[in-house]
């Protein structure tokens, strides 16, 4: 009975069990069932703006290198500390430049992706050195192992120049030669309108093309800002850029500069008239009763009075003169004149000199008289102080050449009273004119050369040290020869005589022609030669304006042309004369002395060391 019972029990046990399981299954269903009717909980899938790190986030830009208004996109993209992507946006991200270089840009307003990518503009706006781009996040900044930098560039493509020496001043005039050897102008504009320069710095030179020739040599100077430079950059290859050229930038200054120096010790103390190439230039001239300065503007002169010989500073160029043509003098000498070989090869029989060191050592000089033969006849030596003036009476059978361990400048006139010219440096193409008779002066020995006269004649010559060669004028007054020398080695020459008196007029190489002069003082007559077609135009202040076009004869023989009168006066000062091309010019001042007329490039720093220039190969910026 016992065990009827115990299966009765146990039935009854696993009947409640079942009962039991259908309920739960039940109840589960019920749960499930119900996810539908409730919002899915999760948690997040990345990182969130919380977790950003200022290390690993990244930068990038879609080119570091722009022309001016050229475009790049600087991107940043949020990450947490394990360099995963923050994929919400919502931060504030500012970008900027370092400033520290000196390329300039702007940036457009952020654009917030909403996916952690954060995107601006950049547009390049002014050339210079590379310039940092800074990214900023919530007022803390991304921290960049290898920056990104804007760099504006001027071209695509660059060359190197080094210079033979450090520049040792700021603000000076290095000349670069290109020719087809040395640049490969189908890379450059036409006329050059996108070459530019600048230092190892990237900092912009100003510089002027003096002449553009796709086919040939070109001459470009640089004013090259700052002292110690030993190498300039060269950029070129852009289409679009307008031109840099500016030759007033070039041969203008910052901060007053001594470029000038009135040489005669005899005609001062006395009035000093000075016209100006530019506006606002302000001249500091030297007077009996010390410095005295007049801002300047072209192109009528401006008088100084009791001025006596001495340095002058300039912001710009000048052209200037003594008022007076009976008392030693002649045009306001440039330093950059100073050379270690000077002349005079044609003794009017008394002969002065004045002597100037433009050094901080004294110079060590002698004057060598040689006979009309080309012998010498004696030598006498001098050592001069730096910063002064030593005037010589030492008379010279027919040429007086003076040699200098270091660079002088020096003027020779006759008798303390006429053929003021202020000697200029040998070279191997001179420039000028002879009314009535004209000498060479042979400086080395084995020199040989062709004097090229405006009428299409030609003289050959040859000679060594201390010879000269003589030649003859057109005439009087307005209608000299224009000739022009072409030598082996470096000679010197002048002209002498116009019939109406005695005055002298110094040859110039034919580097040192340019397109402008303004002449300082009333004058009688201007004489151009020219060297290839110029078309001329004279404004005068007293209204006798004039035109003409200066024309060579053909081959090496040089034009000719005049404007003025042989008897009068003609012009006022301040008169100016313009063309299409270089030419040289002189004038005769009031109606008796012959002068030479400083321009533009005569306005350039002197130093006593020559720097040249070395182009190098052609570079690009990938």
């Amino acid at each position: 009975m016992f065990r009827g019972f115990q299966f009765i029990f146990t039935l009854c046990l696993l009947m409640v069990l079942l009962v039991s399981c259908n309920a739960a299954k039940e109840s589960v269903e019920v749960v499930d069932q119900g996810r539908f009717n409730r919002p899915p909980v999760s948690s997040p899938d990345g990182p969130t703006n919380d977790d950003i790190s200022l290390i690993n986030s990244l930068v990038t830009i879609t080119k570091e290198r722009l022309f001016p208004g050229e475009q790049a996109i600087v991107t940043f993209t949020a990450r947490d500390i394990n360099g995963v992507a923050i994929s919400e946006g919502g931060l504030d991200v500012d970008f900027s430049l370092v400033g520290d270089g000196t390329s300039t840009g702007s940036f457009s307003a952020t654009v917030d992706s909403g996916d952690g990518v954060y995107k601006a503009t950049l547009t390049g706006v002014n050339f210079g050195s590379e310039n940092t781009i800074r990214v900023v996040v919530e007022g803390s900044t991304i921290l960049q192992i290898n920056p990104y930098g804007l760099h504006v560039v001027s071209g695509d493509f660059f060359r190197e120049i080094d210079l033979s020496s450090a520049t040792d001043q700021d603000e000076y005039q290095v000349k670069v030669n290109l020719t087809t050897l040395n640049f490969d102008y189908s890379k450059a504009e036409a006329n050059g309108e996108d070459i530019r320069f600048f230092d190892e710095n990237y900092n912009e030179q100003d510089f002027w093309i003096e002449k553009w020739d796709p086919a040939g040599d070109s001459t470009l100077w640089v004013k090259v800002q700052n002292s110690g430079v030993s190498k300039l950059i060269l950029v070129y290859g852009n289409d679009s850029i307008p031109t840099g050229s500016n030759k007033e930038a070039v041969f203008s200054y910052d901060v007053n500069k001594d470029v000038y120096y009135e040489l005669s010790t005899v005609a001062g103390p006395r009035s000093y008239n000075v016209s100006s190439y530019t506006s606002n230039n302000n001249v500091s001239i030297l007077t009996n009763s010390g410095y005295t300065s007049q801002s300047l503007s072209p192109s009528l002169a401006t008088t100084f009075n009791n001025v006596v010989n001495g340095l002058i500073g300039v912001d710009g160029p000048i052209s200037g003169r003594f008022l007076t043509f009976n008392d030693g003098s002649d045009t306001v000498a440039p330093l950059s004149f100073s050379s270690t070989v000077l002349n005079y090869p044609k003794s009017r029989g008394t002969d002065d000199w004045d002597i100037y060191n433009p050094n901080s050592v004294a110079a060590n000089f002698s004057i060598t008289n040689y006979d009309s033969a080309g012998n010498q006849v004696n030598s006498n030596s001098y050592v001069l102080a730096p910063g002064t003036t030593q005037h010589i009476n030492y008379d010279v059978s027919k040429m007086g050449l003076i040699e200098s361990d270091i660079p002088i400048l020096g003027l020779y006139y006759h008798s303390d009273v006429s053929d003021g010219v202020v000697m200029m440096r040998p070279s191997t193409d001179i420039i000028g004119p002879a009314a009535t008779t004209g000498s060479v002066g042979i400086v080395e020995n084995g020199t040989s050369g062709t004097i090229y006269f405006s009428t299409g004649a030609t003289q050959a010559f040859s000679g060594d040290k201390g010879d000269t060669i003589d030649f003859s004028g057109g005439g009087s007054q307005n209608a000299p020869y224009g000739i022009r020398i072409i030598s082996n080695k470096g000679v010197t020459a002048v002209s002498q005589a116009d019939s109406d008196g005695s005055d002298s007029a110094s040859f110039w190489p034919t580097d040192e022609m340019d397109n402008d002069y303004i002449v300082p003082a009333n004058s009688q007559y201007v004489v151009i030669v020219c060297t290839e077609t110029v078309n001329l135009t004279l404004t005068d202040p007293g209204g006798n304006d004039d035109s003409g076009v200066c024309i060579p004869s053909g081959g090496n023989n040089p034009g000719m042309i005049s404007f003025g009168s042989a008897t009068v006066v003609t012009f006022q000062d301040g008169a100016r004369v313009t063309g299409d091309a270089n030419f040289f010019m002189y004038y005769e001042y009031d109606v008796e002395d012959e002068t030479n007329v400083t321009s533009w490039k005569q306005a350039r720093a002197y130093s006593p060391i020559s720097v040249s220039t070395s182009v190098g190969v052609e570079q690009s910026w990938d």
